[in-house]
């Protein structure tokens, strides 16, 4: 997969380094597991889609539907190596990755960004903005490493870590694709496998 994608974007003019693979490499099995232990293997997924008129690319998107209300559903998945962070001087905005030499964006707020920007650009969502929802998912983390993170309540809805995806895989596969409507991967957020048009054979 990891020299698939890295061909996909040659061919768009992108340049993938070595850094870019390796990440690829830790994160995207352990999307594909979390999924799998959800019961949500034939969820669609797209990686590394470029968002329209920048050079900016999501981590991933999971595409199906609700299973509540059968509409469409979509969550922007951004996906961190990072096992431990802190909230930089008591700034939401900014965050201290352990080992890291600069300071990042709240991943929260990365993501809430990613969707703010598919909602405003993308017609399909004039009228049904909430059928797009984004998580940011710490794999690597436990809730301790990321307390930081998640002592604001409203950037924590948006915010998975490993603990959280283990919790909500022992759940029943109802359960657990979705919990909630605000698109939690890997409590995995509003979407279920998308029913393939039966054969008239």
């Amino acid at each position: 997969m990891e020299t698939h994608l890295a061909e996909q974007l040659a061919r768009q003019g992108v340049h993938v380094g070595a850094g870019e693979r390796r990440s690829w490499r830790n994160s995207l099995p352990a999307l594909a597991r979390d999924l799998s232990d959800a019961g949500l293997e034939q969820v669609e997924v797209l990686l590394e889609h470029r968002l329209p008129l920048t050079s900016k690319r999501t981590d991933a998107i999971l595409a199906g539907v609700h299973p509540r209300t059968g509409k469409h559903s979509y969550v922007v998945v951004e996906l961190k190596q990072w096992s431990q962070a802190n909230l930089w001087e008591d700034n939401d905005a900014l965050v201290e990755v352990d080992g890291a030499r600069y300071l990042s964006s709240h991943p929260s707020t990365q993501v809430a960004g990613y969707v703010q920007y598919l909602r405003d650009f993308a017609r399909a969502f004039e009228y049904t903005p909430d059928e797009l929802q984004g998580v940011a998912y710490l794999h690597n983390a436990t809730d301790f490493g990321v307390s930081d993170l998640l002592a604001s309540r409203e950037l924590a809805q948006a915010l998975s870590s490993r603990e959280r995806a283990a919790a909500s895989s022992s759940s029943t596969c109802s359960r657990s694709s979705p919990r909630t409507p605000r698109g939690q991967v890997p409590r995995t957020g509003s979407c279920v496998p998308r029913p393939h048009p039966r054969s008239n054979s």
